[in-house]
């Protein structure tokens, strides 16, 4: 197995986590309640919009490793079989 499938495994494992899934969920409600909140402060703000930003970024980081290790394992089969 290389580090490619090995990092798409662990990725898949961590989107299956309900914790981890939980955990994602939770900052992005506790950062979205201050956009509606009228008297934030900009930083606030700001700082939870980078927040939420971070969680989208992880979350597509992921999502490219298990796309990266299936693409490589296609490939592989299709070597091996000869396409």
């Amino acid at each position: 197995m290389s580090e490619n499938q090995s990092k798409g495994i662990a990725a898949q494992r961590l989107l299956e986590n309900e914790d981890f899934l939980l955990i994602i969920a939770d900052i992005r409600v506790k950062a979205s309640e201050l956009f509606l909140h009228p008297s934030c402060a900009i930083t606030d703000i700001q700082a939870a919009h980078e927040k939420v930003r971070a969680t989208h970024i992880i979350v597509g980081a992921l999502q490219a490793c298990i796309a990266s290790a299936k693409i490589e394992t296609k490939r592989k089969d299709r070597d091996r079989n000869g396409d």
